[in-house]
């Protein structure tokens, strides 16, 4: 199984079940949308035209995307590193 897919199974393995309403996250805390002031407008909801799955599948793409960005960017470092040392 490739990496993607596995994330992908554990993001839809995970205990928690799928909010049944809107809400707010302010630091660890869940709160309702309505409870507290939220600039809306800074704000975008879940395209209603994507299904949960792929929603997940994007999610786990990106974190992909982002390690590898982050991993090629310490053996850029490191590379400079050694090749300044002397």
């Amino acid at each position: 199984m490739d990496e993607r897919s596995e994330v992908v199974r554990r993001a839809l393995d995970y205990p928690h079940a799928i909010p049944k309403r809107s809400f707010v996250q302010v630091g660890e805390r869940s709160v309702a949308l309505g409870e507290v002031e939220v600039d809306l407008a800074q704000r975008t909801a879940l395209r209603p035209d994507r299904d949960f799955e792929t929603f997940v599948a994007e999610c786990a793409a990106a974190a992909v995307s982002l390690r590898d960005f982050a991993c090629q960017t310490l053996a850029k470092r490191r590379r400079a590193k050694r090749a300044s040392s002397p």
